[in-house]
């Protein structure tokens, strides 16, 4: 289960006991299929666990959840056609991105105040993405400002029908300057968190200090690969991963990068397996509209299904998912890892119906109606 191994080496002394009282409750998540409870039900609500225990001594609220990652700005530009040294009409739509960012916006809107340590450049762009997190209730203080620099860009061209026809990414800033010395300066807050969030766009340097403070706080890593290219950055840490969120190609890249054989016709599940027997507690790959499939610690596998919603934008879905999840686990006691998938699948279906990144997520019964429904579907897989 997740973190077990993680608590078990930080069994010495008050940190050591900390940490297994931390791990013992996220572990409590990932026990197999209890009935959740809904938020009306359950007689210990979020906001009361984060107040009792959440508080600093300098009267700062403890983060749950600490989030390392980056924070672009995305430019998204829609043609109809196509003229070779000319431009043509279409459309032009800024807005915040990066998965680090999204996810802590997630979390943020979920009512769930995260840590997000990050980068921008001293430009309004920057400002803008710093104004917006405050806004929606991440804590940024983790976000470092680089002067004479500029935040990191990405730029994608549309055709009329959505397609991605071509894109740029100038994000040097993030593996220049989101390094180990300056997360190693939230050494504290990452060692007091409930579950640590990396992804594939931090640097290796940057991802070895990530790990290194998790793993002797025992403090649980959820990992998200972003993109085929970047996911074999997770080989190297596979042991300390609790939580893997790839989709079907970034499994297969991760299981290559592994170094060991992998089975001839082999599938997701066997792609998954192997990831588990490298050290990874809990695999949960996602597939689109056709949900998540979950390969536990305990080598069993479950298939959750999506939701049948109108798809206006699929930009920071998988981002989404993963904030959704982490909610679940670090929040009121509702039982399962299978539960918070269900409730990363709801977060998500809400994301695609928006033309942002990330949804306003006003009805939060709303979203646990529809986890219940995905997680009333759930249906074993045999491996």
């Amino acid at each position: 289960m997740a973190g077990q191994e993680d608590a078990s080496r930080a069994g010495q002394g008050p940190r050591g006991q900390q940490a297994r009282i931390r791990i013992t409750r996220l572990a409590s998540h990932v026990a197999p299929d209890p009935i959740p409870q809904t938020r009306e039900s359950s007689s210990t609500g979020t906001s009361s666990t984060a107040s009792d225990t959440g508080k600093e001594s300098t009267g700062r609220r403890k983060a749950r959840v600490v989030v390392v990652g980056g924070s672009v700005l995305d430019v998204h530009l829609t043609r109809d056609g196509a003229v070779v040294g000319s431009t043509v009409p279409g459309m032009v739509r800024f807005q915040h991105g990066g998965v680090g960012r999204n996810i802590a916006e997630c979390l943020g809107r979920l009512r769930e105040r995260p840590l997000f340590v990050s980068v921008v450049g001293e430009d309004a762009a920057g400002r803008e993405i710093l104004n917006a997190l405050r806004s929606a209730g991440v804590d940024t203080r983790g976000i470092k400002v680089c002067p004479e620099r500029t935040t990191p860009v990405v730029a994608c061209t549309f055709d009329g029908s959505g397609g991605l026809v071509s894109g740029v990414a100038d994000t040097a800033l993030v593996e220049s300057e989101l390094d180990g010395t300056w997360v190693s300066g939230f050494r504290r807050d990452i060692e007091r968190a409930e579950v640590l969030v990396l992804e594939a766009n931090l640097s290796p340097e940057a991802l070895a200090s990530c790990f290194e403070i998790a793993y002797h706080a025992g403090v649980p890593v959820f990992f998200e690969p972003v993109s085929v290219t970047k996911s074999a950055r997770a080989a190297p840490f596979l042991q300390r991963i609790a939580y893997l969120s790839p989709n079907e190609a970034e499994l297969g890249a991760i299981a290559a990068a592994s170094g060991r054989s992998r089975p001839l016709g082999g599938g997701l599940t066997e792609d998954a397996a192997l990831l588990r027997s490298l050290g990874v507690k809990n695999v949960l790959v996602t597939r689109g509209s056709h949900g998540v499939l979950i390969a536990r610690g305990d080598g069993t596998c479950q298939h959750l299904p999506s939701l049948g919603v109108r798809v206006a934008n699929v930009n920071g879905a998988g981002d989404c998912l993963v904030a959704g999840v982490i909610r679940a686990l670090v929040g009121a006691g509702n039982g399962s890892l299978e539960y918070a998938v269900s409730y990363g699948i709801a977060v998500a279906c809400e994301a695609v119906q928006t033309a942002g990144n990330v949804p306003d997520l006003v009805s939060e019964e709303g979203i646990e109606a529809s986890a219940l429904q995905v997680f009333s579907r759930r249906r074993e897989i045999a491996t």
